[in-house]
């Protein structure tokens, strides 16, 4: 080879390494969904035996601010599993779960050989931008020798070693099971003054926190993964072809508009495919599950028509579903761009809808907090708490409002009546706000208030302004800050918005007195009929105006009835609602009230006694504590114990017939 040709060779090799993944010329989209700040090439080697992950990579980054930013900082998430002394340990009680023993179990993540795109060596150093705890090495700072302009780019290289942790947390190795989430130097997200809570420009890249999960920057991925040759791959993004070396079989993977990729390797996967639309559906499973491959394709199909009609369509070309083993268990249940891992128990009853309920949560991710890219962080409620309530629409749509979560001998719950269930039963639900930040609550049942109560008044908050105008508001929230990375204040700027444009000021000049109590604060709702009393209206006895005396047995026949119900505000959240009264001749009133008194007393004379009053009978109020209390009858209804009654007569003579059968 010519000195020439080795020159126009190494210039076609950089200019490829810089335009491939800014232009994406082998790409999905005619033109790009988001910014790609981030863009990735790796050629990654795994080493099973070792547990070891080999790499070389190329980052070209895009300063996305009006800024001059001099260094980057990258994620070593692997780090966090390095030793007992990072801030992930120290601050959680994930110690009492590692195995009592002498083996190397420890995870690791070291760059080296960090390179600007005129070859020149970059200096790096740990920080700890949190809590200074100068054992955690979970963020690198790279000081770049020149810094990158407003808008301008920077390409870097550089090598990294990541020793594969045995399963830890969503990631990690199990005998030849390798699930391989957060396994790369991944650059921080570098947000500009007015991005979510950002005063002025920098970059948030937060250490590993046990509580806490991820927060990424949308990019262009070309990923070269090579295994042995008898291991079946699932990744990021779609398969671009593979070729066979010494070395092993090398899958080179392409993916676009994502904040991350993930992948996992085991020479045990058996591969299911299936279609939906333009979506190539794939499902990874080892050996005995396969019972389980149709309800997840069906729990996918389900969910993408959903969001389909309701929300948007989802715009990536492939899905793949991760049946994790029972061995790699704390690597399911997690989300991640185009791939998500789910689980498949087989002790729980088939009634037990856990493998829908995963994939429905899981897919939705793809939505909230993979495309409208949230941080998880700082701000969970926004994509978990949103996520969960999507997951209660869908099931409770697909699989019934009475036993999409559970139906087992007969008794059943919706999604969504499970979700109220988890949050009312938790120890305390006034424990901590939905607000607060991830890695800063103490809370152990922390995510029962951002997954579930955050989904709680997301359905209260629907049943204030109606399904017309939450469905403006969610398509209105998404079109918006599809591909960006919004805060709660961008969500609640939205609702209104969206509330005012369709209801005028029927709320108030805003719904942030609404966002204050539930979002912010940590107060209970709950709104009771106290007591119903029913009273004869009797004509006058005595001596009347024209002289007559009418006695007291000349009156006892009552044409009319006074009616007095009486409501009572025992929580503190103040929210608007109706009181529905039914009377014995099937008349009925209903009342609105704004729910801010601590009482309310509604009064009526009628022909007809009252026969039952019920405040929120559409149950609008998702987060009435007490659903019990929130009717009452004149007189008890027998139909109740009749139905449970006979329900549990069933039950015993089942069991009887059990047991005369051994005797």
């Amino acid at each position: 080879m010519t000195q020439r040709t080795t020159a126009i060779g190494v210039f076609f090799y950089f200019a490829c390494l810089f335009f491939g993944p800014l232009g994406a010329q082998n790409g999905w989209f005619e033109r790009p969904l988001s910014p790609r700040t981030a863009n990735y090439q790796m050629k990654i080697r795994l080493d099973p035996d070792e547990k070891m992950i080999y790499g070389e990579a190329t980052l070209v980054w895009k300063n996305p601010s009006p800024d001059t930013v001099g260094d980057l900082q990258f994620h070593l998430y692997y780090n966090a599993f390095k030793n007992t002394g990072s801030t992930f340990y120290r601050r959680s009680n994930r110690l009492s779960r590692l195995p009592d023993s002498d083996a190397c179990f420890w995870g690791s993540n070291e760059m080296s050989d960090i390179r600007d795109g005129a070859g020149r060596a970059l200096q790096s150093r740990y920080i700890q931008p949190d809590d200074g705890n100068t054992d955690d090495e979970t963020v690198l700072q790279v000081l770049l020798r020149e810094p990158v302009l407003p808008f301008d780019s920077v390409r870097v290289t550089y090598r990294f070693v990541a020793k594969i942790p045995k399963i830890m947390v969503r990631t990690g190795y199990s005998r030849d099971y390798f699930f391989l989430a957060q396994w790369y130097p991944k650059v921080g997200v570098y947000e500009p003054a007015g991005t979510r809570n950002a005063r002025v420009g920098g970059w948030n890249c937060h250490q590993y926190h046990s509580n806490t999960e991820y927060y990424g920057e949308f990019g262009v991925y070309d990923v070269d993964l090579t295994v042995p040759a008898d291991y079946v791959v699932g990744a990021s993004g779609s398969l671009q072809g593979t070729t066979d070396s010494p070395a092993g079989t090398t899958h080179r993977y392409h993916v676009e508009d994502v904040i991350d990729f993930t992948w996992t390797a085991s020479p045990k996967y058996l591969v299911f495919e299936d279609q939906w639309k333009h979506v190539r559906l794939k499902v990874l499973a080892f050996p005995g599950h396969e019972c389980y491959v149709e309800r997840y394709f069906e729990a996918a199909k389900h969910s993408l028509d959903f969001f389909d009609e309701h929300l948007a369509t989802y715009p990536y070309h492939t899905l793949t579903m991760v049946d994790v083993p029972y061995h790699g268990l704390f690597t399911g249940a997690m989300e991640y761009p185009t791939l998500i891992s789910v689980l498949s128990l087989d002790f729980f009853p088939k009634g037990v809808l856990f493998s829908e309920t995963l994939t429905v949560h899981e897919l939705t991710h793809q939505f909230f907090q993979q495309i409208v890219a949230t941080n998880e962080q700082e701000e969970p409620w926004l994509d978990e708490g949103f996520t969960t309530y999507w997951e209660g629409r869908i099931m409770d749509q697909y699989y019934g409002e009475k036993s999409s979560a559970f139906k087992v001998l007969g008794v059943g719950a919706g999604n969504v009546e499970y979700n109220r269930i988890e949050f009312l039963n938790m120890g305390n639900p006034k424990i901590t706000s939905c607000a607060q930040s991830g890695f800063d609550t103490k809370a152990d049942n922390y995510r029962t208030i951002f997954y579930n109560k955050t989904a709680i008044w997301l359905r209260t908050l629907e049943g204030l302004v109606g399904e017309a105008t939450m469905s403006d508001i969610w398509k209105t929230y998404y079109e918006k800050w599809k591909f960006k990375h919004p805060g709660g204040r961008d969500f609640t700027d939205v609702v209104n918005e969206v509330v005012r444009k369709n209801h005028g000021d029927r709320f108030g000049d805003n719904l942030d007195w609404f966002f204050e109590q539930v979002l912010y604060g940590t107060d209970m709702c709950d709104y009771a009929v106290s007591d119903i009393s029913v009273t004869p209206v009797l004509p006058k006895a005595g001596i009347l105006d024209d002289g007559t005396c009418v006695g007291l047995k000349q009156t006892n026949a009552p044409d009319q009835w006074r009616s007095k119900i009486t409501i009572y505000r025992n929580g503190e959240v103040l929210l608007p609602l109706d009181v529905l009264i039914h009377f014995e001749d099937g008349t009925e009133v209903r009342e609105h009230w704004d729910g801010r008194d601590r009482y309310r007393i509604f009064e009526y004379t009628k022909p007809a006694k009252v026969a039952w009053a019920e405040v929120d009978p559409e149950r609008k109020l998702h987060l009435d504590a007490d659903f019990t209390n929130n009717g009452m009858r004149l007189k008890p209804d027998p139909l109740p114990a009749q139905k449970y009654g006979g329900r549990l007569l069933a039950w015993v003579q089942n069991l009887l017939e059990v047991l005369a059968f051994f005797v």
